[in-house]
């Protein structure tokens, strides 16, 4: 079905869906993929299946293949769990429906009849359309914000548009700014959709939001250097599997954890003021250790600190050591 085409409503750009890029493109590909004849497709109608108009017939895995993509170079696929969580996300908000069969899953765009007219063009059909991507700007709320009319006739949420785009964006570049993060090569509006679903969840700002991230960078160095047998295994986040992914085996998100009240934050960095500064690297024990010898201390390795991945962990005793001596200087 690679021929003619198909009609999407301006609205598009005010629509919520405009900023969920899996959303958006799953919708617009079942829409550019239902069939338009008024004729039902019977082909398969000894499996009691017939494709109407505004329907298409695919199967989840079918669908991951249809919406491959490139990043950082490579082709990527979505996972058929992400397509079912989303087309369950477009039946929410009106916009499909679906139905179960032998052959997989048909997929109907609700009103598409009245959509894809070509006299609505003209606006007779286009103003009765309450669902799809007009519906759903009509129930787009922006938080904080209730859409009051300017003289131009525009919103003032359009004038906020710009806003969350460059919010992510400076975000995405603080996080590659981590010493002890990965540095993404490029934005990702998967990056976007994560972020504002913390938001969401938790009502965070963007403050709340360079926390974590903060939270996060100074857990892995905590890990990197340190003998705790729970961090053994501690994973560094890429920044949307921060502040979007579920926790394993528990509820909420990961960001969770680095929250004031989150199982992270307490256990292992709410009281680490001194974690940031018993992680030496050889320089800086050398130094240490010279400071040491002229105000006639010494550290004693096993005793005083400890090596790992390069670096040397001070001990308690270590610690006193280094408080002393640089009392003394």
């Amino acid at each position: 079905m690679n021929n003619g085409y198909f009609k999407i409503h301006r609205k598009i750009f005010e629509s919520d869906i405009w900023l969920n890029p899996m959303e958006l493109r799953l919708f617009i590909y079942l829409i550019g993929q239902a069939r338009y004849s008024e004729e039902p497709y019977k082909q398969y109608e000894r499996y009691d299946i017939t494709i109407n108009r505004g329907e298409y017939l695919r199967s989840y895995r079918n669908l991951a293949d249809d919406l491959k993509y490139y990043h950082n170079n490579q082709i990527k696929k979505p996972s058929v769990t992400k397509i079912k969580r989303t087309v369950d996300k477009l039946e929410d908000q009106g916009r499909i429906e679906t139905r179960k069969t032998r052959l997989g899953t048909v997929f109907r765009i609700v009103n598409y009849m009245e959509y894809q007219d070509l006299k609505a063009q003209n606006g007779t059909a286009c103003n009765r359309v309450e669902t799809g991507l007009k519906q759903a700007c009509n129930n787009t709320v922006i938080k904080g914000n209730k859409g009051r009319a300017n003289n131009n006739g525009d919103s003032d949420q359009d004038e906020k548009k710009s806003d969350p785009p460059k919010k992510y964006k400076k975000l995405f570049e603080y996080y590659c700014s981590k010493k002890h993060l990965i540095n993404h090569r490029s934005f990702n509006p998967d990056y976007r959709e994560a972020i504002q679903k913390a938001e969401k969840r938790y009502d965070f700002d963007f403050e709340d939001c360079k926390k974590i991230i903060d939270r996060h960078n100074e857990l892995v160095k905590i890990a990197e250097n340190s003998n705790i047998e729970a961090l053994d295994n501690f994973k560094i986040r890429e920044l949307d599997t921060l502040f979007g992914q579920g926790k394993y085996k528990g509820k909420g998100l990961i960001c969770k954890d680095y929250k004031d009240d989150g199982d992270y934050y307490r256990r292992y960095l709410k009281n680490s003021t001194n974690n940031k500064s018993n992680i030496l690297t050889g320089a800086e024990l050398t130094r240490l250790r010279n400071k040491a010898e002229k105000t006639g201390h010494e550290l004693i390795e096993g005793r005083d600190y400890m090596v790992k991945n390069g670096k040397y962990k001070l001990s308690k005793e270590g610690q006193e050591i280094k408080n002393k001596i640089e009392g003394e200087i």
